[in-house]
């Protein structure tokens, strides 16, 4: 997707009504989602799983600025943004029930062969579930694969470090923007 649909697209998924679903329903009919805008609210509804009371929303929505200070402020950040019509799009993420429409990348991304394996677990650790988590990911590391986690405190926080420290790759998955 070009850099100038991104902003519109960052604007649709902060209207209420519509979340991740609905938009990629709606720029998989209409391709653009700058031109969703100045679409009648019957061409709207027209959009499977776009009822009327989310296409009224749409219409009705005010113009604010959020969605290009959001990619300028990615830009400023070293921040890639992908979306799911992009080809840089994890492949396993894109078959997930409810996939996110866009993703804030920063750093050097899977390769698409790449091995890698999720590990989390307990923000409230025991000693054993440490040593587990330790050994388990030293010894994924050794053999090549990638290790993703969240970044909370506990095992997903565990799981980095033995990779940092082993000279592994790791990923974190954020719930928030990179800049909180």
């Amino acid at each position: 997707m070009e850099n100038s649909d991104i902003a519109p697209l960052i604007y649709l998924l902060y209207i209420q009504r519509v979340g991740p679903q609905k938009v990629r329903s709606l720029v998989s009919a209409y391709r653009k989602p700058s031109e969703i805008f100045s679409l009648s609210t019957r061409e709207i509804c027209s959009v499977e799983g776009v009822d009327l009371k989310t296409a009224q929303a749409i219409r009705k929505a005010p113009h604010f600025d959020f969605g290009p200070a959001e990619v300028e402020k990615a830009e400023k950040l070293g921040v890639e943004l992908v979306t799911f019509w992009d080809d840089e799009f994890p492949f396993l993420l894109r078959k997930m029930f409810d996939p996110p429409v866009i993703l804030y990348r920063k750093g050097q991304p899977l390769k698409k062969k790449e091995d890698c394996i999720a590990v989390v677990g307990s923000r409230t650790t025991t000693p054993y579930g440490r040593k587990v988590a330790q050994v388990l990911v030293g010894d994924l590391v050794k053999y090549g694969i990638t290790i993703v986690s969240g970044l909370a405190r506990g095992i997903d926080s565990i799981s980095h470090k033995k990779t940092v420290d082993s000279k592994g790759k790791t990923i974190a998955v954020l719930g928030s923007g990179v800049d909180v």
